[in-house]
């Protein structure tokens, strides 16, 4: 088999195609985005806030509300509930 005397151009049976050797997208001639020196700066400029602790009801609170709730008050369980569902138009 001979070696091809360009290895940029592939030639695939249907025609010679070129490879491009840029495979993320930009080529040099395209601008960026932005400078790469300035990547993360309002991030790390912003204070860090905690986040408030989740506190839960015990499991027996709740089992007695989802009890009343699907057999006394006769509700289905999820978010899409029969008598709250939006009509489509």
């Amino acid at each position: 088999m001979a070696q091809n005397p360009r290895p940029e151009l592939f030639d695939s049976g249907e025609g010679v195609f070129q490879i491009h050797k840029f495979t993320c997208g930009a080529t040099p001639d395209m601008a960026t985005h932005g400078s790469l020196t300035k990547a993360g700066k309002v991030r790390g400029q912003t204070p860090k806030v905690e986040g408030r602790k989740i506190v839960g009801t015990n499991s027996s609170l709740r089992n007695k509300g989802n009890f009343k709730k699907r057999f006394v008050l006769g509700r289905f369980p999820g978010q899409n509930k029969p008598g709250q569902r939006r009509k489509r138009r």
